[in-house]
């Protein structure tokens, strides 16, 4: 997913954040613990909604924790979750990492293909140990390797943007179909297929001019195409919120992650407005200043869930910060 969900932010929703807090720092745990130290630089929102979805599904006398230090070895210990919600995450995080610097290697020239291949080097050994990892749940490994490898031959056959997108769909699918391991949920993979379709779709629509420029595809090459994008995004938005409401989760945090988040990045493309307004619009929320009452050295990986910023609806002002979803104004 790579940055296309949100967190809750530390001021508009504390308490969420806190419980977001939780997973992402147990993420980084899982990281080191597992792969190594320098791992914990793959921990990312995307990778903690996972977490946070796969914990929802699990028995509340199974759930883990754990009282360590995050990814700062003289800041404060906190609680942080453990288990599988984090493994399978994190095992998660990898492959998909190593299938994003794969592609990096086929498509990209110069310094970005040579930093992509050295990174493929090193996550090597990495995703042998999350494939067995995965293997373990019974996750169709192969399978979802094979939807990412059609991917670049749709693409290539200037395949429509529907087309073009089912294969990264289809993997979401079972990557989200497969964070329950408690039952098989047909709802569930719905909701992936069209998460997968909306990213896909948005990706499509944000780097369309510059891959136009760049002669590379795009499913939105033609200008009819891109003006009709607003419908679709929106079609893919209701069926993804439509089917999640069908599974009758009541977790807050996935419910401020996955369908506010999601509406509050897409919506303003849906309602009509262009990119560059859209990104002015973003410029001008206001900065506030760090305001995180702790101690100098106290410092943490999760500035992520915004405590780089202050977010007071009370003022109407809000921080510009990528991870906050919060609309103050």
């Amino acid at each position: 997913m790579f940055g296309f969900l949100p967190s809750p932010c530390s001021s508009c929703q504390p308490d969420l954040a806190s419980d977001y807090r939780a997973h992402f720092c147990g993420l980084s745990h899982e990281f080191a613990g597992t792969y190594g130290p320098v791992a914990r630089f793959l921990t990312n929102r995307d990778s903690t909604f996972l977490s946070i979805l796969a914990a929802s599904f699990e028995p509340e006398e199974s759930h883990e924790s754990v009282f360590e230090r995050c990814c700062n070895p003289i800041g404060s210990r906190r609680t942080m979750v453990a288990g599988w919600p984090s493994r399978y995450a994190c095992a998660v995080a990898v492959c998909g990492a190593w299938t994003k610097l794969q592609d990096n290697v086929e498509d990209e020239t110069g310094w970005r293909r040579t930093l992509s291949g050295i990174g493929l080097k090193q996550l090597q050994r990495w995703k042998q140990q999350a494939v067995s990892i995965l293997m373990e749940a019974d996750f169709p490994v192969a399978k979802v390797e094979q939807y990412f490898s059609e991917q670049e031959d749709r693409e290539r056959a200037n395949a429509s943007w529907s087309d073009a997108a089912e294969p990264t769909a289809l993997g979401y699918g079972e990557i989200l179909a497969h964070s329950n391991r408690q039952s098989s949920s047909a709802t569930l993979r719905k909701v992936g297929f069209h998460l997968g379709r909306l990213i896909y779709l948005w990706d499509a629509i944000v780097d369309r001019e510059a891959d136009l420029k760049r002669g590379r595809f795009s499913p939105l090459r033609r200008d009819t195409d891109f003006e009709a994008s607003r419908d679709w995004l929106g079609r893919e938005l209701d069926s993804m919120t439509s089917n999640y409401r069908q599974m009758g989760l009541t977790n807050p945090v996935i419910e401020s992650v996955l369908v506010e988040g999601a509406s509050e990045k897409v919506l303003p493309w849906i309602e009509g407005k262009d990119l560059a307004e859209i990104a002015s619009e973003k410029k001008k929320k206001k900065r506030q200043p760090y305001t995180r009452e702790t101690k100098w050295y106290d410092w943490c990986c999760d500035c992520c869930p915004c405590d780089c910023c202050d977010c007071t609806k009370s003022k109407g002002d809000c921080c510009d910060c990528d991870c906050c979803p919060c609309d103050c104004s």
